[in-house]
């Protein structure tokens, strides 16, 4: 299967389930109104050209007895909901793609594009379009500006009020980027000043931060729409917070 055909209407649906956290076919089939067996083969077929996987049951061994009941009264809600016999199996996604197409005279062309394969300017560009753009030039600049995706592991989104943006950067280089970037000044596309303004934090403080339980921490992981986030970290904090 070409990269190209997972935007067709079923897979697309399919993909659409699947963005919003892992599912099993059945859960699937209830959201987009097809079968669980045409579901199933579109789940088939999205893991062969990899862009889903199977989620793995969660190893037991290490847990407590608390969480080990707790699991298992999910799986026992999961069942009554899902019924006997229907599959159970839940899928994720693994691939991050970018769909971009143009159309002008003389042209038609489509492309698809695996943020993995690409350059982090790239990314955080194609993301920064896709999540905010009408904020767009500003963020764009305070990247380039500064490299900060050569300095941070991490960019993240966090809310836009007035003429300020918010982000969150997870980076090794606190003292530079607090230092010269946690608030920047630059101008949208009709040349109306924005204030950027960074929260930054480095892995360590992140995680003592969530074992206290704060909440700045907690929610600073909960409201973040992910920008750029090499190493996945981000987006394994928030499966944390989660589960």
């Amino acid at each position: 299967m070409e990269l190209e055909d997972i935007f067709s209407k079923n897979k697309w649906a399919t993909i659409q389930a699947l963005a919003q956290g892992p599912a099993s076919a059945s859960e699937i089939a209830q959201k987009t109104g097809q079968s669980t067996a045409n579901t199933l083969i579109q789940l088939q077929l999205l893991e062969a050209s990899q862009i889903i996987k199977k989620v793995k049951n969660p190893n037991t061994k290490d847990m407590t007895t608390e969480k080990k009941e707790s699991l298992k009264s999910k799986e026992q809600t999961k069942t009554k909901n899902t019924g006997p016999g229907k599959p159970k199996t839940r899928y994720e996604l693994i691939q991050e793609v970018v769909m971009v197409s143009i159309v002008r005279p003389g042209l038609a062309a489509k492309k698809i594009l695996k943020i993995k394969e690409m350059d982090p300017f790239q990314e955080i560009t194609f993301h920064i379009q896709a999540t905010c753009p009408e904020n767009f030039y500003p963020i764009a600049q305070y990247c380039c500006k500064g490299s900060i995706p050569r300095k941070a592991e991490t960019i993240a989104f966090l809310k836009a009020e007035g003429n300020e943006v918010e982000l969150f950067i997870i980076t090794d280089n606190l003292d530079e980027i607090r230092k010269n970037y946690s608030q920047f000044t630059a101008e949208d596309i009709k040349g109306k000043t924005k204030k950027i303004i960074s929260w930054s934090h480095n892995r360590k403080e992140i995680e003592e931060g969530l074992g206290r339980g704060e909440e700045y921490f907690v929610d600073l992981v909960k409201n973040s729409r992910i920008l750029l986030d090499q190493k996945s970290y981000l987006s394994e904090l928030k499966k944390r917070l989660k589960g």
